[in-house]
Parts: C-alpha cells; structure tokens; sequence
C-alpha cells in the first residue's frame, strides 16, 4: 500500500475517525480520491439492508 503523512478526520453523524495516507503508487491513483466503484449502486431512497440482503440470498 502506500505510505506517508497520515491525514485524518472525523464524520459530522456517530463522529467516526477517518484515516488516509498520501499516495506512492501511480498505478493506484485513480483510486485515491474516488474509491473504487461498486458492483449494484443502491439509490437513496432505498432500504439498504434490506436490499442488501437480497442480494446475498440471490433473489
């Protein structure tokens, strides 16, 4: 993974602590500042566990 300076900071909602590091690998980059995309996109208006549990059982 990468290594450097350890940037840190807190959520606004259930105050969780959010690390990062500054970035090495070149080849790596594309993700540093937007993650990597997930397979089923899930609206806002969703339950999202319940349609996470249906994904996992399959249905």
């Amino acid at each position: 993974m990468g290594f450097g300076n350890v940037m840190e900071s807190q959520t606004p909602c259930y105050h969780y602590t959010l690390r990062s590091t500054t970035f090495k690998y070149k080849n790596l980059s594309q993700y540093e500042y937007v993650g990597i995309a997930p397979h089923i996109r899930l609206s806002p208006n969703q339950d999202w566990l319940a349609e996470a549990v249906r994904v996992l059982e399959g249905r």
